[in-house]
C-alpha cells in the first residue's frame, strides 16, 4: 500500500469558494476605495459579454460536475479518482473545470462592472495550477499510470 500524501492547507477550501472569497475581496476593495460604476457607466455589450462568459464558463463546470456523477467519480479534488475522464471538454484541457470558474470569474467581473478583481484573478489559478493540480496529478497517475502519462502529452493543463 502506497503511503498518503499529505494535504496542503490550501485544499482544505474547495476551489469555487477559493474562486468567489477572491473575487468579494477585489470587489470590496473596489467599493471601498469609491472605484464602482453605475450600470449606465459600463461600456455597451459589457453585459452580454458578462452573461456569455458566465454562461459559457457554467457548461464548463456543470456538465463535468454531471459527467462525473454520471461515472460515479469523485470531483472532490483531494479524493482519488475512480475513473480517467479523457473525452468531452477534457479532450481540450484537463481541467475544464478550472477554466470553467475562471470564466465565471471574468464574466461577472464584467457584469458588475469589476476590473480590481481581475487583478486578483491570478491567485485563484496560480492556487490551482500550483497546489491543486499538482496533487490531482499525482493521484491519477498513481491510478491510471502509462494511460495518464499518454493523456497528459496530448492534452494541455489549461488550454
Amino acid at each position: 500500500m502506497r503511503p498518503k500524501r499529505k494535504l496542503p492547507l490550501l485544499m482544505r477550501f474547495p476551489p469555487p469558494f477559493l474562486f468567489v472569497l477572491t473575487f468579494l475581496t477585489g470587489y470590496g476593495l473596489q467599493r471601498a476605495l469609491g472605484l464602482s460604476y453605475a450600470a449606465s457607466e459600463l461600456p455597451r455589450g459589457l453585459a452580454s459579454l458578462g452573461w456569455v462568459l458566465v454562461g459559457g464558463g457554467g457548461v464548463f463546470v456543470l456538465s463535468n460536475v454531471v459527467r462525473f456523477a454520471i461515472v460515479r467519480t469523485t470531483i472532490i479534488p483531494h479524493r482519488r479518482s475512480s475513473k480517467l475522464l479523457v473525452t468531452g471538454f477534457y479532450r481540450i484541457t484537463r481541467n475544464p473545470m478550472y477554466l470553467g470558474m475562471s470564466l465565471i470569474f471574468v464574466g461577472v467581473a464584467a457584469l458588475k462592472g469589476a476590473f480590481l478583481p481581475l487583478l486578483l484573478l491570478p491567485i485563484p489559478v496560480l492556487i490551482m495550477d500550483r497546489v491543486f493540480i499538482p496533487f490531482e496529478e499525482g493521484h491519477l497517475r498513481e491510478a491510471f499510470g502509462k494511460q495518464f502519462d499518454d493523456y497528459t502529452r496530448r492534452v494541455r493543463r489549461w488550454i
